[in-house]
């Protein structure tokens, strides 16, 4: 299974997330979260920053656009 497909198949379920959230839910590394979220940005809005709790730490957290989940249904379903 493409890692793209696991990152889209997570955002979709998620709903909300931060980028190690997605990569935990995924199974997929942070870095590859992190290349599909640059490219894929049109499904997401940024909401800001969320602190992890270790020094310096702060996580960029980040919504699925109610406007494009059909749009991630079908590149999700052109993955398959």
């Amino acid at each position: 299974m493409s890692k793209r497909y696991k990152v889209l198949g997570a955002m979709l379920a998620l709903k909300e997330f931060n980028v190690a959230d997605l990569a935990l839910f995924s199974g997929v590394k942070v870095n590859t979260v992190r290349t599909v979220l640059m490219r894929e940005s049109a499904f997401v809005d940024k909401l800001g920053k969320e602190n992890s709790g270790s020094k310096g730490g702060q996580f960029a957290r980040y919504q699925l656009r109610k406007n494009r989940v059909d749009v991630l249904r079908s590149e999700i379903r052109q993955l398959c």
